[in-house]
């Protein structure tokens, strides 16, 4: 019978993938967000409305992403 080798040796391993992926799914839409609501303010002459609306919205995008990580966390 086959091993499943993509679970982690241990539980440290485990949690510091968890931790590791729980920052980058938080931190990446904040990021891409922020970054396009830059971009379109500067496209639009709208400082800073749309890059402030961007960082909200992917931060809201980061936690619903974070809670869907952490509920299939045993």
């Amino acid at each position: 019978m086959e091993s499943d080798t993509r679970k982690p040796k241990s539980k440290a391993v485990y949690f510091t993938l968890v931790g590791l992926s729980t920052a980058i799914l938080l931190a990446t839409p904040v990021i891409v967000l922020v970054a396009a609501g830059f971009f379109l303010d500067q496209y639009f002459g709208t400082n800073p409305i749309i890059l402030i609306a961007g960082g909200v919205v992917g931060f809201i995008g980061g936690l619903y992403n974070v809670y869907k990580l952490l509920a299939t966390v045993k």
